[in-house]
């Protein structure tokens, strides 16, 4: 059923039906809350709803579910990795910096967070 879900949810994200998204992840979150790739996915929805509405609050809903899904999964640097890019949007560059060096440091061989450690730190 966890991976029906997961299909559906991101079939609605990536034809940008970001509302549809939004609720499908937060049921898929209902059955399985403990589950870090929801609210990452969450978080994902909550940023592309707020590019395209410029609403300060998905911005801040991106952040929390971010954040969430870090503490469920802190050894997973993807977690890192998508806080990083977040802080970085927001100019906030030492939460940036911050999260992209604890990214490297979970997986220091992965070329996208070596990729982004050169943009943030340049």
């Amino acid at each position: 059923m966890r991976t029906r879900n997961i299909k559906k949810d991101c079939h609605f994200f990536a034809g940008r039906h970001f509302i549809e998204a939004k609720d499908s992840f937060i049921k898929s979150l209902s059955i399985d809350y403990l589950n870090p790739e929801y609210s990452g996915r969450l978080s994902d929805v909550y940023f592309a709803l707020y590019r395209k509405k410029e609403n300060k609050f998905f911005f801040k809903k991106s952040i929390s579910w971010a954040n969430y899904a870090l503490n469920l999964s802190k050894n997973n640097g993807k977690y890192y990795y998508q806080l990083a890019w977040l802080y970085h949007f927001e100019k906030s560059n030492e939460k940036a910096s911050k999260n992209i060096m604890l990214a490297i440091e979970k997986d220091p061989f992965n070329p996208l967070y070596q990729e982004a450690c050169k943009t943030m730190l340049t």
